[in-house]
């Protein structure tokens, strides 16, 4: 009879691993649990360990689609960075939703009932800036989260490529057993 081979770190009970999140102001946390998921929005639900000691700035999420053309703010990473914690890596800057797309990458609009999976803005995010909230200016709440980039095609060029804020509200989330794991928060350093 065969038997497969298994890798000793499999085998060493004492053997342990985890998952931390390095917050841009170079806070450390140990991820406890990762509560939901969204594999085609690209969101992951995680809840931290609450012995960390950090305070997460809440911020509200806009359950409404952002039209075209609104103006957003989003923190960008700099391309140039020499530390992750130096004072210029990342800085806040302005851009503008140029339109929305279905899974199938065809145009949709806000107010139909097309499926607004994808979001499509100008600037193009700096490599790095995925995960950030998408925050409309005119009224402060998150209306998105970046996800990356894209091109499109010669005319139209390098689009910034996000997740509708109303994408958020479709992570199912577990039966809660504490205050501590509902906490659904994106964490800036305004």
């Amino acid at each position: 009879m065969l038997k497969a081979r298994h890798s000793p770190t499999l085998q060493e009970p004492e053997t342990s691993s985890g998952t931390i999140v390095i917050t841009s102001s170079g806070h450390v946390l140990s991820v406890s649990h990762i509560l939901s998921s969204l594999p085609l929005s690209d969101i992951v639900l995680l809840s931290y360990d609450p012995t960390d000691e950090f305070e997460p700035v809440p911020l509200p999420v806009n359950m409404y689609p952002a039209q075209e053309g609104t103006v957003f703010r989003t923190r960008f990473i700099s391309p140039t960075a020499v530390s992750l914690y130096s004072d210029g890596y990342a800085h806040w800057k302005i851009g503008k939703i140029d339109g929305y797309r279905d899974f199938a990458g065809r145009e949709s609009k806000p107010g139909t009932y097309d499926a607004l999976s994808h979001m499509i803005f100008s600037p193009p995010p700096t490599p790095g800036t995925s995960g950030a909230p998408i925050i409309d200016v005119e009224a402060g709440s998150v209306i998105g989260m970046v996800t990356g980039s894209r091109m499109y095609n010669r005319v139209e060029g390098l689009k910034g490529w996000g997740t509708p804020s109303e994408a958020i509200f479709e992570v199912t989330l577990p039966v809660i057993k504490s205050s501590v794991e509902a906490e659904l928060m994106f964490v800036p350093n305004m």
